[in-house]
């Protein structure tokens, strides 16, 4: 599923933040692919998913910079934009390693 999706949107994307994100998430789908096959610490585990989130956040600027609460406030999260956003993407890589089965 994911290479066909990455394909397409290489080859047919011009935006740089697409691509950032097609290499980021080439890197923990290849890091998890080897942790079921293989297995990783989960101190490595951790680190890898860490490792390849701030790359997505610093250098291709992935990033949570607010929060939309079903009352129709909006919290612009400032200097907490940076942890929140690492902590929701290896949250749901986690998230994804534990119901994918393997």
């Amino acid at each position: 599923m994911y290479i066909g999706f990455g394909l397409s949107a290489a080859l047919f994307s011009t935006n740089q933040k697409t691509l950032g994100l097609l290499l980021a998430a080439a890197a923990i789908t290849t890091l998890m692919v080897f942790d079921d096959l293989r297995g990783m610490s989960p101190l490595m585990k951790l680190a890898s998913q860490v490792a390849v989130s701030l790359l997505a956040i610093w250098i291709f600027g992935f990033e949570i910079p607010r929060v939309a609460l079903p009352t129709g406030h909006v919290i612009e999260l400032g200097w907490l934009a940076v942890p929140i956003s690492l902590l929701w993407f290896v949250g749901l890589q986690n998230t994804i390693n534990l119901i994918d089965g393997v």
